[in-house]
């Protein structure tokens, strides 16, 4: 047995790809993942972390350009701010090291870059584009699909390469709109062939993708509704409803909405009949297709135009209008809304459309003609007997249509007079204020929709449509698709209002699209649009805008002013907060000045809002709507310590955050306002306060965005409060699980206060010394004791985690002087548990860094400590270092709850990432415990909670511990096990690029499914992959172990194949030394390990054909396994042993060791 050997903590100079893998022993080729966190890796060993970011930016540029590409395209999109020959010398740098981390793999010449010809490469973007071709065998287009992990190259930025930066964005949305068409395409496929579950499938992954997507939306109602889950097709249409209202602005399609209404009904089919006839029981009309042009409808008075255009985007509200005419208790229906929106428009569609299932049809009345018959009762009454003659009592008589009845002074008067006096009529009105007539029924009209179609086309919104319909019919060349970037912005800038697009396009023709941007944001198209409309009411924006305003009282007016200050919606609190009352909220209501939106919420249109903040009185109301918004938000929240956590109950801080007050948009504004102003305190604690808010409430990502604009948002605030909310900010990152950004985010945090371990020149003890000062001293800290604590707690949690991270980088440098600098924080006033927050920490570097009585030695007696009630982060983070440690050292006893408490803790926190790792460190300690039922249960329940969470790389730990733990269980199908394989293996990318044990675990599982495949080539690569990685890795978590014995035990078949078949052994014989000082130190690690090692030397002095040998080191290895209580470690050293004996007895041992562990 080789003597167990110290490892010296001294610099490593990395190592190229192991020669293990050489191209004559196995060829895997360089595989390059985009789409999502990007990864390289050469023959299965991952380089992501070895290379230099731009230098990873080049490989991933040239893997997407397909060909070669010139060299000074490459020195001005990665270096653009050097001069030519600097970057020029840059790029020969780069290319010189990717030569050695990529050999043979790369073509350089002196005038471009590209890949070698015949070079082995799988590129996942380029799998997703050959997907597209429906000849592509379907299981390689679903795989295609399923590579799609997140944004291509999600959170690669180069912070001085803005060229790279505008590629990347660009591209990044060539291949969403790749993925969302193949996931389309596979859906309809699968729907199509039968296969529900499978379409099902493909749907939510698009929603993943993107949740605003309607059509996959409606096929998962309609798959739903046939599959008999009516209340979850229901749900899926308000979940529909909220993300085009939350996303887009916008509302859903008239088919969407009719889908909607035929699942409510449970109606057999979907259909959009005319409306009835009165004489006939009514039927509701769940959706109208587009009007085409119908008989003209009488007409008393002024009557708009006809255009002979369908009616665009009102397919909703036209069948919403069906309804409710055809509702025998509908007697009276007013269309309302700021004047433009398309009142009459659609009051004309509804009765060309519904009209003729009235008796005596319907009969068009404008209350602006002068003199005519809506001038009294009397004389509207006259008229309507002219059109109905004496059959005017029954129900459906006549369908009146009285066009802008507000400027009527007794309007409401008049109809209800009218009604009196004829029964058989049903009132259409349109109007800018609600009458208030007490049977009145109202459908209030927004603007059009800006959502675009299913394959989010840019200019195929219905806003869109209406504005090239009005284009055309000035300049019939107009090319919407040539510019319709373009215009989309203008209905963006508008709200969609048919009036201001009509407007928009008769300006265009004059000065040019991009013109009429300028002017729209500059408020100058709100101007007189020509003499073209002179004549009609509507002749420009502003008269009708003035027409509104002026029809308002001052007090009114002032409210109207406040609440067009604030960026979103609002309800009647936050209005008073801001000074509007409700009497005047109402007033605003009725006259059409505010709507209510999807959210429920009240605000203006964008037009009136922009009208409003351009009056002379605005500038007045804005600092004071600032500080009522931010004082209304403080005494929301409770007291909150700096950089603190949420004081409350979860539900609490829920409840808070629901408050329009507390909105993006709104808390933005605050935030904002703050900054512009001198207020430090008050900023301080609104930043704190609502930076714990959110995190409790679920929206640490907002939170996370929040803390990095104060961070940099006025250059007088201290160096400790900005460098703290930058660390609060990492916190944030790493608990929504983005632990690569976490660590850029501290370590900048770090550097920015001078106490960075890590100082540009690494290998200098003066940069440590100096940061090790000033955090022992406090220099530059608050005078304030509840701050100065505050913040040396969270150094702390940030410099632990640091620490952790660190330790399985390349270099031990990093996590040795961000250990080393930790305890300074503790000097001065001393405190127990943050002594005993760093010995854990630094016993954790230790076990890890491979000594366990090192580790043993300083995590003795610093628990029990004492809690600390107002910092429960750390307080948890404190003990899942120490059940962390203890699984590592193998010291079980009383770990199992203390890790369901801090599981606990973590969730209540919101600290996603951490609560996954306990989750998955309490699946590995029961699994080593050999509690195989309880461990694939919690394994399981880790999968399910990960879906319930943002994606992230934490979605992989439910998957491999199942398949982990799957190999020991006698009745999971190989299928089922490779399917657990890849769904983590989809989401494992950024854990590998952090954690190496990640790498290992995924060969090792590969080469056992291949063994039990009988697949002999894929288990030579996993097994020599394996191998190579294990050899270059120093240091690896105790949660490699399975990635070890995999590998292990895949190696020791393959030596037996080559011996069987002939083949070469000698390359295997290398592979095996490299593996043993592998496990060597894996054992050192985590020394229940040892079993394993024992169990795998004595199998290959076995194979080797020395079982005396082979007898020792295996019942060696069953001791062992019994001493540390390993009972699954125990039946395979059984396994292995029962050969060699003589009796039966250690078969049976196994056997029952086997049952006792699958029923545990």
């Amino acid at each position: 047995m080789q003597r167990w050997r110290g490892i010296g903590v001294r610099k490593r100079r990395i190592a190229a790809p192991s020669p293990l893998l050489s191209r004559k022993d196995v060829v895997r080729g360089l595989r390059i993942l985009l789409l999502g966190r990007p990864r390289l890796e050469l023959d299965g060993q991952p380089l992501t972390r070895l290379i230099a970011l731009k230098h990873q930016a080049l490989v991933y540029y040239l893997a997407v350009k397909g060909g070669p590409v010139p060299r000074a395209e490459l020195a001005t999109l990665l270096w653009e701010t050097l001069d030519e020959a600097a970057a020029r010398a840059n790029l020969r740098v780069a290319l010189t090291r990717l030569r050695r981390w990529l050999p043979e793999l790369l073509d350089i010449d002196a005038h471009q870059v590209g890949f070698a010809p015949g070079a082995p490469l799988a590129i996942d973007l380029c799998e997703l584009h050959a997907a597209l071709d429906p000849s592509m065998p379907h299981d390689a287009r679903v795989a295609a699909a399923r590579a799609w992990r997140g944004p291509l190259l999600d959170g690669m930025t180069l912070d001085d390469a803005d060229g790279f930066e505008r590629w990347l964005a660009a591209t990044r949305q060539r291949a969403l709109r790749d993925v969302v068409a193949l996931r389309h395409a596979l859906a309809a496929h699968a729907r199509g062939a039968g296969r529900s579950d499978e379409a099902l499938a493909h749907l939510r992954a698009l929603l993943e993708i993107d949740d605003a997507d309607e059509p996959a939306h409606m096929a998962l109602m309609e798959l739903l509704g046939a599959a008999g889950q009516r209340t979850a097709a229901l749900a899926q249409y308000e979940a529909c409803r909220a993300a085009l209202a939350e996303r887009l602005g916008a509302r859903p399609s008239a088919a969407c909405y009719g889908l909607y209404v035929q699942i409510h009904a449970d109606a057999p089919a979907l259909v959009a009949p005319d409306m009835p006839r009165h004489d006939v029981p009514p039927v509701r009309v769940p959706a109208a297709a587009p009007t085409p042009a119908a008989p003209p409808v009488a007409a008393g008075g002024e009557e708009p135009a006809t255009e002979p255009e369908a009616l665009i985007g009102r397919d909703v509200e036209l069948a919403q209008v069906g309804e409710r005419l055809a509702d025998a208790q509908c007697r009276w229906l007013t269309l309302v809304g700021p004047g433009g929106v398309g009142k009459s428009r659609l009051a004309r569609a509804a009765a060309d459309r519904f009209g003729t299932s009235f008796r005596h049809g319907a009969l068009w009345l404008s209350a602006r003609e002068p003199g005519g018959p809506l001038r009294d009762a009397t004389a509207l009454a006259q008229h309507v007997f002219e059109q109905t003659g004496a059959d005017r009592d029954g129900p459906g008589a006549l369908l009146l249509v009285l066009d802008n009845l507000d400027a009527l002074p007794r309007g409401r008067e008049l109809v209800q007079a009218l009604q009196a006096r004829v029964p058989g009529i049903s009132v259409l009105a349109t109007s800018r204020r609600r009458l208030g007539g007490s049977r009145e029924w109202l459908l209030e009209l927004p603007g059009l929709s800006l959502a675009p179609d299913a394959q989010g086309r840019p200019g195929s919104s219905a806003a869109a449509a209406l504005f090239a319909q009005a284009a055309r019919r000035l300049d019939p060349g107009f090319d919407l698709q040539e510019q319709a970037a373009d215009v989309d912005r203008l209905c963006q800038l508008v709200g969609g209002l048919p009036l201001a697009l009509g407007h928009a396009a008769r300006v265009r023709q004059r000065i040019g699209l991009a013109a009429v941007i300028e002017r729209l944001r500059a408020g100058e198209l709100l101007a007189d649009a020509g003499p073209h409309d002179a004549e009609q009411h509507h002749r420009s924006l502003r008269v009708v805008l003035d027409e509104s305003w002026a029809a308002l009282d001052e007090r009114a007016r002032a409210a109207a002013l406040r609440l067009a200050c604030l960026p979103g919606g609002f309800d009647i609190a936050l209005a008073a907060a801001v000074g509007a009352a409700p009497h005047e909220v109402d007033t605003l209501r009725e006259h059409s000045w505010l709507s209510r939106d999807d959210a429920g919420l009240l605000a203006l249109h964008p037009l009136q809002q922009d009208y409003l903040r351009r009056q002379p009185q605005s500038m007045a109301c804005r600092a004071a709507v600032g500080d009522a918004l931010v004082r209304h938000t403080l005494a929301a929240l409770p007291p909150i310590a700096p950089f603190g956590p949420w004081p409350g109950e979860r539900a609490a801080a829920e409840r808070i955050a629901a408050q329009p007050a507390f909105g993006s948009s709104e808390l933005l504004g605050a935030l904002e306002h703050l900054l512009a102003g001198d207020e430090t305190d008050t900023l301080a604690a609104w930043v704190d306060g609502v930076a714990a808010l959110l995190i409790a409430a679920g929206r640490a990502a907002e939170a996370a965005a929040l803390l990095a604009r104060a961070a940099v948002g006025r250059a007088d605030l201290p160096v400790w409060r900005t460098g703290g909310w930058r660390l609060r900010q990492g916190e944030t990152v790493n608990a929504l699980g983005d632990g690569e950004g976490a660590r850029r985010i501290f370590e900048s945090a770090l550097d920015g206060m001078g106490v960075s371990p890590l100082p540009p020149e690494p290998g200098h003890a003066q940069g440590l010394l100096k940061s090790a000062w000033r955090l022992a001293t406090r220099r530059g800290w608050p005078a304030l004791p509840v701050e100065r604590q505050a913040l040396r707690r969270l150094l702390l949690r940030c410099l632990m985690f640091l620490g952790q991270q660190h330790t399985f980088a390349p270099q031990t440098l990093a996590s040795v002087r961000t250990l080393a600098v930790t305890p300074a924080l503790n000097l001065a006033p001393r405190s127990q548990a943050v002594k005993a927050a760093i010995r854990l920490s630094n016993a954790y570097g230790a076990a890890l860094f491979g000594f366990p009585g090192v580790a043993r030695s300083m995590s003795r007696g610093q628990m029990p400590r004492p809690r600390l009630r107002d910092d429960p982060h750390l307080d948890a983070f404190i003990d899942h270092t120490h059940a962390a440690l203890q699984v590592a050292l193998g010291q079980w006893e009383g770990v199992q709850p203390r890790i369901e408490a801090t599981l606990a803790a973590f969730e209540r926190l919101g600290d996603h990432r951490h609560e996954m790792e306990a989750h998955s460190l309490l699946g590995k300690l029961l699994f080593y415990q050999g509690q195989l039922p309880a461990s694939a249960a919690r394994f399981r329940l880790c999968r399910e909670r990960g879906l319930q969470l943002p994606a992230g790389a934490y979605r992989s730990f439910g998957p491999f511990g199942l398949a982990e733990v799957g190999m020991c269980l006698d009745h999971v199908s190989l299928a089922e096990l490779r399917e657990l394989a890849d769904t983590g293996g989809h989401w494992i990318t950024e854990m590998e690029n952090m954690d190496n044990a990640y790498t290992l675990r995924r060969l090792g599982l590969l080469a056992r499914l291949a063994w039990r495949a009988d697949d002999v080539t894929q288990a030579r690569e996993a097994v020599l992959a394996g191998i190579a990685a294990a050899g270059r890795f120093r240091r690896c978590g105790f949660w490699a172990h399975e990635g070890y014995a995999g590998i292990g035990e895949g190696l020791l078949l393959l030596r037996r194949h080559e011996r069987e078949v002939g083949g070469p052994l000698p390359p295997l014989d290398r592979a095996w030394a490299t593996l043993q000082r592998a496990l060597e130190g894996h054992a050192r690690r985590f020394p229940p390990a040892r079993a394993m090692w024992y169990r795998l030397q004595g199998q290959a002095l076995l194979e080797q054909g020395r079982p005396t040998a082979a007898r020792q080191y295996l019942a060696r290895a069953v001791r062992e396994a019994e001493l540390r209580g390993m009972p699954v470690e125990l039946a395979r050293s059984c396994d292995a042993l029962a050969p060699l004996e003589s009796t039966a007895s250690c078969n049976e041992r196994a056997r029952r060791v086997w049952a006792e562990v699958r029923r545990a």
